[in-house]
């Protein structure tokens, strides 16, 4: 099926260099000048991706990418931006606008690789042979009231105080949501909700409360029960491990929109279990293989494939959705955000290290060569951490 792409800006400089770009791409590539030439476009063709600038005359990208959630739910959204835009490339993500955005200016063979990677992720995760009733929406883990509720505020642009208030409405999220903030990470101590909020970001707090949900609704079922903590425990102490490596090994704080990659990456493992209960390999019955490998021989499908398939439904940032399909697989060629993939893959690991837990996880070699670390440096930098 062709793949087709929508790229809007109101400087004819830019379509012309993105046009070029893509002179030799099998993808059929549409210009439009501003949002309303977009909508025109959209009303007439079948696009797969909209790549929007984000400061426009008129209708700005972040009005046009509200639209096109709106109409058109299935098209990947991508925000075009420059470097000084963060904070309303946080609002956007804060709405599920955007997969993930691009910067001015752009490396050509990066962007090619960038929508080729896409539509590959695109691809595995629609053409996977999940479970059957994945086809009902109704055996989705259910996110709850109070994520609704929150979404419904940040979309209204309501205050701190009015989200705040609606996440002290459920003890068992406002007891996570400080479970996280008060952690190694965040280096602060509260028992706000509040100040949690502040500290956090709503991005990441939105994110801590899906994860909470969906840890809860495992909780609810027998066998899931006895492994709900565990898993959340790792989890948690996998995103601590995370951004504290992303800090060391980047030289810089992880981004807002990639900072929960860590309590995502085995969400997964918590479907499973939720769904196939003892069925579910447990055991290490031959320590050679790997977690996805035996989960794949007993159920036919992984954790990694089931994780993304359920962020990505979830409409969560690419980066978030990479973690989660490749942190088993950090150096495949189609991964976009290496970077983080690769830490998430090292803080998976050493997590399992930490806890001396039975879901043991296998280690790429080749990624202490790709950041060029040792393994003992690595252990050196957690235990360095306070908290882990």
């Amino acid at each position: 099926m062709e793949k087709t792409i929508l790229f809007v800006d109101d400087e004819e400089a830019i379509l012309r260099a993105f046009k070029r770009c893509f002179l030799f791409s099998d993808n059929p590539v549409y210009l439009a000048s501003s949002g309303e030439e977009a909508l025109k476009i959209l009303a007439s063709k079948p696009i797969s991706i909209i790549i929007s600038d984000i400061r426009m005359p008129q209708m700005d990208g972040y009005t046009l990418l509200q639209i096109v959630r709106e109409k058109y739910p299935d098209i990947i959204r991508i925000i075009l931006s420059g470097y000084a835009d963060e904070e309303i490339l946080v609002k956007a993500f804060q709405k599920n606008l955007a997969k993930m955005y691009l910067v001015k200016p752009w490396d050509n063979e990066e962007l090619l690789k960038m929508i080729d990677s896409f539509f590959s992720l695109e691809e595995r995760l629609q053409g996977k042979n999940l479970p059957f009733h994945l086809n009902h929406l109704e055996d989705l883990p259910p996110l709850g009231f109070t994520y609704y509720k929150i979404q419904d505020l940040i979309e209204k642009d309501r205050s701190m105080e009015e989200i705040a208030a609606a996440i002290g409405e459920d003890p068992a999220i406002a007891a996570r949501l400080l479970r996280v903030v008060n952690s190694a990470f965040y280096r602060i101590n509260t028992g706000s909700i509040k100040d949690a909020l502040v500290y956090l970001g709503l991005v990441n707090t939105k994110n801590v409360i899906l994860t909470s949900t969906v840890f809860d609704w495992l909780g609810k079922d027998k066998v899931g029960h006895l492994y709900q903590e565990t898993l959340w425990k790792h989890s948690s102490i996998c995103n601590k491990v995370v951004n504290a490596l992303f800090r060391h090994l980047m030289e810089k704080e992880i981004p807002k929109t990639h900072a929960t990659a860590g309590l995502f990456h085995d969400l997964g493992r918590v479907f499973l279990i939720k769904y196939f209960g003892k069925k579910y390999p447990f055991k290490n019955s031959q320590k050679e293989e790997t977690i996805t490998k035996k989960e794949k021989n007993a159920l036919g499908i992984d954790h990694s494939e089931m994780g993304a398939f359920l962020l990505n439904w979830w409409e969560l940032p690419l980066p978030i959705i990479e973690a989660a399909m490749y942190h088993h697989d950090p150096l495949d060629d189609n991964i976009i955000h290496k970077d983080l993939v690769a830490i998430v893959h090292l803080a998976d690991y050493f997590s399992h290290k930490i806890s001396r837990e039975t879901f043991n996880s296998h280690i790429y070699p080749q990624v202490f060569d790709y950041f060029g670390v040792s393994e003992q440096e690595i252990d050196t930098i957690i235990a360095n951490e306070k908290g882990l």
